[in-house]
């Protein structure tokens, strides 16, 4: 999206947001958000 465009850092957080948004679980909404992890050496692992 624009944000994300705008706002890289975002990327996959905006997914789960729009994610719950539309009706979805929170489960699938959290694998959406924590699909770029980890960016980073530094970053944690995803959960989902």
């Amino acid at each position: 999206t624009g944000l994300v465009h705008e706002f890289p850092e975002l990327q996959g957080y905006m997914g789960g947001v729009y994610a719950r948004m539309d009706g979805e679980s929170d489960v699938v909404a959290q694998a959406i958000a924590e699909h770029y992890q980890p960016a980073g050496a530094e970053d944690a692992l995803p959960q989902s």
